[in-house]
């Protein structure tokens, strides 16, 4: 089974989801489930915005992270993958909190 997401840059808010499968929420992929993620430049907040309506996690931005631009161009990854692979050029980490929400931090270096 595989969820396509196509995301155009300046056009994260929509992600296009196509399923052939039983319906569910479109919205919400499997954490396991591959997607495709095409942007560029695209602002750090929509993207991860979209990403929190993709998995349907609780995801947190640090406040003391105030901008960034993000740029991925994957077939079949993970969103939790996508995400990682995104944020990493911009010197940033996702923990895990214990109640299980993510948090995006900047790396301790």
């Amino acid at each position: 089974m595989k969820r396509v997401i196509l995301v155009l840059a300046l056009l994260i808010a929509a992600p296009l989801i196509a399923s052939a499968d039983e319906p569910r929420n479109p919205s919400v992929v499997a954490d396991e489930e591959l997607i495709t993620v095409d942007i560029n430049d695209a602002d750090l907040f929509e993207f991860v915005q979209s990403i929190r309506t993709v998995s349907g996690r609780e995801i947190h931005i640090d406040p003391a992270i105030k901008e960034g631009k993000v740029s991925l161009h994957e077939d079949d990854i993970t969103w939790s993958d996508a995400l990682r692979r995104a944020i990493e050029p911009l010197g940033l980490i996702v923990h895990t909190r214990d109640d299980n929400a993510l948090v995006i931090l900047k790396s301790p270096q």
